[in-house]
């Protein structure tokens, strides 16, 4: 139920995250550049298995490449949170364009969708503020036009089955004018 009492109920359809290490920065799955990753700090979720990093220079990156489809539609999403410095860190998306975004102390999930203009999907973010400390967590890849919510993966792509409901009225008690 919604704060004003009616009653709602989300189903996302069936996704898949493309990215086989979605929690683990410190995989050689994903490259580094300039920066270093520490783990066990506390994710979105409540648990230990956020990772800290920190930019060695003014050109810090954490990214992945991942196959994809010319042409489509991907969204990228990324749990980050600001610990120290600027808080300016600059998101790659699809086709590896940045965007400039400024963090704060509280979780945040951002979001970039783009048409691949080729086979190579990128996923990361860069830092170029030396010193400064960032939490990443939960990266994502979906082939769609939008978000859905977060998929985990431990060393192979992972898939939603889309949600449904049964049993949920008929067409004599919910109807297409009135809901």
């Amino acid at each position: 139920y919604s704060d004003g009492g009616c009653p709602s109920l989300l189903l996302e359809p069936a996704s898949t995250n493309l990215i086989a290490y979605s929690e683990d920065f410190s995989n050689a799955y994903w490259t580094k550049n300039s920066s270093s990753v520490t783990s066990g700090f506390t994710s979105p979720k409540g648990d230990l298995s956020a990772f800290k990093m920190t930019a060695n220079s003014s050109t810090s990156d954490i990214f992945r490449v991942t196959s994809g489809t010319s042409g489509v539609q991907y969204t990228n999403t990324l749990y980050v949170k600001r610990l120290s410095g600027s808080g300016v860190v600059k998101l790659k998306d699809t086709n590896n364009i940045m965007t400039a975004i400024t963090l704060n102390t509280e979780w945040q999930r951002f979001e970039r969708t783009e048409t691949s203009n080729s086979t190579n999907i990128l996923s990361g973010l860069r830092m170029e503020s030396i010193g400064d400390e960032i939490l990443i967590w939960g990266s994502q890849v979906e082939q769609k036009s939008y978000a859905t919510s977060y998929i985990k993966t431990i060393g192979t792509t992972q898939s939603r089955s889309a949600d449904t409901a049964t049993g949920s009225g008929n067409s004599t008690v919910i109807n297409s004018s009135e809901g």
